[in-house]
């Protein structure tokens, strides 16, 4: 119960006021006395010095509630209005950096939103743009394989969300990815009818039943099993009212 409760405290640096780019409410440091830092800006990064952000802004951080993200949706004014600002995220470039870990997640987050399709397009941009062979074929230092991780998860379709047992279900990039697990047991994700066009998962089923929820239990994994993804070239209508778990909506 403590640590709950101390999992909403970025409630408590989130400045409902402050306004940029034609959205308000932004994670906002301040000082101890309550006070909110000014000057301020929402792009505003001092990864190596300075009071605000490490390896990004406030863009990204006002993204970052990995644990809670359907409270951080009603806090955004809903879900039409987090797609929007969603969209406005990855539509500046210097707002979004996929080269360090704060930016891991954002693409699956329309997720919650209902909107598995923009991942999926977003998931297969992103890595087509910044992910390539050669010496610079990373967008980033790789610290310790987060980067390559990051990677490795986006081809086989799916994700795995920072302290919960979740993984989000993405766009994969192989017809078949199989996962060697402990006990001699596997775990097989398939992508029929994929194509360089077909990016969307339509519908898919996990041990011959159908599933309409972009997610699944870790245990659903570990246990084994059979994962079918069915792609189309034109977004559709699978999994848009199951979403992931949030604190705010368990037990």
């Amino acid at each position: 119960r403590k640590y709950l409760a101390r999992s909403a405290n970025w409630t408590k640096l989130w400045d409902a006021n402050f306004t940029e780019g034609g959205f308000t409410g932004f994670i906002r440091p301040r000082h101890r006395d309550g006070s909110w830092l000014t000057p301020f800006t929402a792009m505003d990064d001092c990864t190596w010095s300075g009071n605000t952000f490490y390896e990004g802004n406030s863009w990204t951080y006002s993204f970052f509630v990995p644990h809670n993200v359907a409270s951080l949706i009603d806090t955004m004014g809903g879900p039409d209005t987090f797609v929007r600002r969603l969209d406005a995220f990855f539509a500046v470039p210097e707002r979004y950096d996929v080269g360090n870990e704060p930016g891991f997640l954002t693409p699956y987050l329309y997720i919650w939103a209902g909107r598995p399709d923009e991942t999926d397009a977003h998931l297969r941009k992103i890595i087509a743009d910044s992910f390539h062979t050669g010496l610079k074929g990373l967008p980033g230092n790789d610290d310790s394989g987060a980067m390559s991780s990051w990677y490795a998860f986006g081809q086989m379709g799916i994700f795995p969300n920072a302290g919960q047992d979740v993984y989000l279900i993405g766009s994969p990039a192989y017809e078949q990815t199989t996962l060697h697990l402990a006990g001699g047991k596997d775990f097989t994700i398939e992508a029929r009818n994929l194509s360089a066009d077909n990016i969307y998962v339509s519908a898919a089923t996990l041990n011959g039943k159908p599933l309409d929820r972009a997610w699944l239990r870790h245990s659903e994994i570990v246990s084994g099993g059979h994962l079918v993804l069915t792609m189309a070239a034109a977004p559709g209508h699978w999994a848009e009212h199951d979403p992931p778990p949030s604190t705010s909506a368990a037990p």
